[in-house]
């Protein structure tokens, strides 16, 4: 090769270089964090200002976190190395403008530009936004949660709440809901690259998960109607699962598709239906199998709570039960299934 020849690098690689090289760049230029300061009795915005400087921005690791009275800051000469949240009036204290309804995680959120890199953290500003300005929250909230452990005996000293095991606690929380919202984002990624989607006639979308029932949630979430999965259980052995979007509760009955499938079943093992009712909930004595949960939302050929023996595996292929179920919705009329919308 010619001295001066040069090796083309993919753009991506090499722009994925540059990111680094300037992050190298910026966190030696970072001076090392030596306290975290947020008010006494932290509420989940300070919490989450806490849990994400210690997660995120390396030389924060080994600070020590202090409270002080709301309002206050902490008297250092050092100021660049102690950082303040939702206290003492700073760039992380959202009541420097009460036209900013932004919560201080919000704002440390944006000054940092974790978005672009963690979207996970969307849903931990959505709630400290919401939180802030007293909006409203499901009862089963994270923020309930915390606003609760502080009264729990086991979280108690004698000299009040014990604040670095509540931290402990705290922080796990929200690591688990950072994790499940990441998950989730890589898993609407993944559904869209991988599933099969039909829009019946009707006006009903059915997405088949041949081997990826854990992207269910992703399918419901794009506002998939019915998702039909398998789940590998051995050579040439599978289980199923078709399941109806929650939002469908009380009007879409999966009845009618298991009929069809336990219909399908019984003939391709030469078993007589006599005339047996193949609409009905739980399972049917002599089609094995097939299990209709009792809110007619949910059909299993197997699962850890009903496990198949080796006879038991359905004898329909994946491929096959799709389009089975595909039929049997289709039978519904396109009027209900509008009127469903509209509700």
């Amino acid at each position: 090769m010619d001295e001066m020849s040069t090796i083309k690098m993919d753009p991506r690689r090499e722009m994925d270089l540059v990111n680094r090289i300037v992050e190298a760049a910026l966190g030696q230029s970072q001076p090392s964090i030596k306290k975290l300061v947020g008010h006494t009795f932290p509420d989940t915005d300070v919490w989450a200002c806490l849990w994400a400087a210690k997660k995120f921005i390396e030389k924060a690791q080994e600070a020590e976190i202090v409270f002080v009275r709301a309002g206050e800051s902490l008297e250092t000469d050092d100021d660049e190395s102690v950082l303040h949240f939702d206290t003492g009036g700073g760039e992380y204290d959202n009541h420097n403008d009460e036209n900013d309804k932004r919560s201080s995680f919000a704002l440390f959120v944006d000054k940092m530009g974790w978005l672009t890199k963690w979207p996970g953290l969307t849903s931990l500003v959505e709630l400290t936004n919401t939180v802030d300005n007293i909006g409203v929250l499901p009862a089963t909230s994270i923020h309930y949660i915390i606003e609760g452990l502080p009264r729990k005996k086991e979280y108690k000293t004698e000299r009040g709440p014990d604040w670095e095991k509540i931290q402990e606690r705290v922080f796990e929380l929200f690591d688990i809901v950072f994790n499940q919202e990441e998950q989730r984002i890589r898993s609407r990624a993944e559904f869209r690259r991988s599933a099969e989607i039909r829009l019946l006639p009707n006006g009903l979308r059915v997405a088949s998960l041949f081997w990826k029932l854990n992207l269910r949630e992703a399918a419901f979430e794009t506002g998939i109607d019915v998702m039909v999965g398998t789940e590998a259980r051995g050579a040439g052995k599978f289980y199923v699962v078709i399941q109806r979007n929650r939002k469908l509760n009380g009007k879409l009955g999966l009845d009618v598709v298991a009929a069809t499938l336990r219909s399908r079943e019984a003939s391709i093992r030469r078993i007589p239906i006599n005339g047996k009712n193949l609409r009905i909930k739980n399972t049917i004595e002599g089609i094995p199998g097939w299990f209709l949960h009792k809110s007619f939302g949910l059909i299993l050929c197997g699962s850890k709570a009903f496990p198949l023996t080796k006879e038991e595996f359905t004898k329909q292929d994946p491929r096959g039960i799709a389009d089975a179920t595909c039929r049997a919705l289709s039978s519904i009329p396109k009027a209900m299934v509008d009127g469903w919308r509209k509700k």
